[in-house]
């Protein structure tokens, strides 16, 4: 038989108050570090809160009688200061030999905050890009021109450094080529017209 002085004797009013701090303790520093975490995460950026800005337009190129829609042409928003790592050969997005899948071109450009894509049969288009600030739109007519048409020197300067060979963008094709802002997350660029 055990000695009384081997024994430790504890009331069940104890007991019940080591199992209630077992199960608050937990608990509570499941709480606290939840509170620390919210009070130490950096605050979010109010400058820009835009993060994808919508474009929409209709490109429209002209013909004998009046301009008529112009569906199959290639769009494309590239923020006006972008540099790729490399001059990319852009006829893969020409109209007449668009590659719209596994196209490291549309890829490099989507990752620089612009956009590429074909308009449909109304000649309209909406496109999806990383936000907000200068772009330079060009639009490159899915009909074929009579002759190739002259870049000015700001559009050469400004696309030599993207592309090599130009050519292989614009050839024998009607296009329109100018800088946009974009403000918000909503940008409608209405009717483009192709008259060059």
């Amino acid at each position: 038989m055990p000695e009384i002085n081997d024994r430790v004797i504890l009331s069940r009013k104890t007991i019940y108050m080591q199992i209630g701090l077992l199960a608050v303790l937990p608990a509570t520093c499941f709480i606290l570090g939840w509170m620390m975490g919210h009070l130490t995460a950096p605050a979010a950026d109010s400058g820009n809160t835009t993060k994808f800005s919508t474009v929409t337009g209709v490109a429209m190129r002209p013909s004998e009688d009046q301009p008529v829609v112009d569906a199959g042409a290639t769009v494309l928003l590239i923020p006006v200061n972008t540099e790729f790592s490399q001059r990319w050969d852009p006829s893969s997005i020409h109209p007449a030999s668009f590659q719209p899948l596994n196209n490291p071109l549309i890829t490099a450009i989507q990752e620089a905050g612009g956009g590429v894509v074909r308009t449909i049969d109304d000649g309209s288009f909406r496109l999806q890009i990383g936000g907000t600030g200068s772009y330079w739109l060009i639009v490159v007519s899915s009909s074929a021109a009579a002759q190739d048409l002259e870049l000015s020197r700001a559009e050469t300067a400004a696309l030599s450094r993207l592309f090599l060979p130009l050519e292989g963008l614009f050839k024998q094709r009607r296009f329109l080529m100018t800088s946009v802002q974009i403000t918000g997350d909503r940008k409608d660029l209405g009717t483009l017209s192709l008259n060059r």
